[in-house]
């Protein structure tokens, strides 16, 4: 079993929706988007899709975990909620999603960096760029791979009864090991590595430049504060597509 076959069942007691992030999408639902269909990359168990979906949103999942979509969609169930959850790789979004048909996409909590490359990270913002709707805008939410890079590692996340320990590891061709350990007391406790490409900000931007967005802003968190590349641990980024389409 990987690493979110453990951590679904308990995903969301260690991360729980966050407040300040759904602020942070409802102002930008406020300004100039087209409309407020929304697509979640990376969808997990669904918290910020429901929570978004509350808001007045139109909202469509996609997630890869077999075990977080099980989640999700058990939570659809109980609540009637109207999300569409679909099991899906990110590279392969056209195949689901039409041209001009997305307002705002969100990929957050670091799931871009699981791409290949920059080879895949530009191919998926193409097909991205291909489904938004003119005007439409892109959220992205990566670790800064400035300063966590090999032999970084995390605050401990812990509940009453959970703790998830996470860092890096050099790998062979520039990749880094995500080491992980989640110790879910009487259950047990279970280690997993997975690959990673560290995008630094400077290639990340770079690659939305080539793919034909318009960068808008770039954050530290949610709550807005500024963004250093030498010091800050995330780098958000609001990206658009330009009204040339």
């Amino acid at each position: 079993m990987g690493l979110y076959e453990h951590l679904a069942p308990v995903y969301d007691s260690i991360f729980p929706v966050s407040e300040a992030a759904l602020a942070f999408i409802e102002g930008l639902g406020r300004t100039n988007l087209p409309g407020r269909n929304l697509v979640d990359l990376g969808s997990a168990t669904g918290g910020h899709a429901f929570a978004l979906l509350e808001r007045g949103w139109k909202v469509r999942g996609i997630e890869l975990s077999p075990e977080l979509l099980a989640i999700a969609r058990q939570k659809r169930a109980e609540n009637g909620a109207l999300v569409d959850f679909i099991e899906a790789d990110m590279r392969d979004l056209n195949l689901y999603l039409g041209a001009g048909s997305v307002d705002l996409f969100l990929c957050l909590g670091n799931t871009l960096p699981h791409l290949g490359g920059l080879e895949e990270i530009g191919s998926f913002f193409e097909k991205a760029r291909s489904a938004l709707s003119i005007g439409g805008k892109i959220v992205l939410q990566i670790v800064n791979f400035e300063v966590a890079g090999p032999g970084y590692v995390f605050p401990t996340a812990r509940t009453e009864r959970y703790r998830f320990e996470r860092s890096y590891q050099a790998l062979s061709g520039g990749k880094l090991a995500f080491d992980t350990l989640i110790d879910l007391g009487e259950k047990g406790s279970f280690s997993d590595r997975t690959e990673l490409f560290p995008l630094k900000p400077a290639f990340l931007e770079k690659t939305l430049n080539e793919a034909g967005y318009k960068i808008e802003g770039r954050w530290a968190g949610w709550e807005g504060s500024a963004f250093d590349p030498a010091t800050s641990a995330y780098l958000i980024v609001v990206a658009a597509k330009p009204d040339q389409g």
